[in-house]
């Protein structure tokens, strides 16, 4: 595949854990609505400052694993944003915090509560007992949206027993 013309390449680790570090700060609210069919993906982004909306086109590097993906990202308007938003389409919830270091931890929320994933650009280390995650399709955004209620928490319960 060629290079596309307007994406970056994103090359993340994802890591599991217990617990959401100590560290963590400035948490935002992230509603992503992954479209049914689709590579897109539909975020709402609420927090300190401005919301953001946006829609994203992820597409894997030929021949790599989930963690590295083609990505473009088009920002949107109160009206586009709610127009796609009635799109069919798995959601997914969560809480992000910053963490040092460019990385983040996300804190599901709904049927994925208690699932803590860490992730952050190739390479990174993360301290304490963490489980890496990142070739498991299973923690794709994709996949945890697809999950219902009684699915979501099986997954998360079968996932707290790796860190525990």
């Amino acid at each position: 595949m060629t290079t596309p013309k307007y994406a970056r390449v994103e090359d993340e680790q994802r890591f599991l854990v217990s617990n959401l570090p100590a560290e963590a700060s400035d948490p935002r609210m992230l509603t992503d609505r992954y479209l049914t069919g689709t590579r897109l993906r539909l975020r709402l982004l609420v927090g300190a400052g401005p919301t953001v909306r946006k829609l994203g086109h992820k597409v894997r590097i030929d021949g790599a694993g989930p963690s590295a993906v083609w990505h473009t990202t088009c920002y949107l308007d109160e009206a586009e944003y709610d127009l796609l938003a009635a799109l069919p389409a798995g959601t997914v919830e969560k809480r992000r915090w910053s963490l040092p270091g460019s990385m983040c931890a996300d804190e599901f929320l709904g049927a994925l509560r208690g699932l803590v994933l860490i992730e952050g650009p190739r390479p990174t280390t993360v301290q304490g007992t963490a489980v890496e995650v990142t070739d498991d399709e299973g923690f794709t955004g994709g996949a945890l949206a697809g999950l219902d209620d009684h699915d979501g928490a099986a997954f998360v319960a079968a996932a707290r027993r790796r860190v525990s």
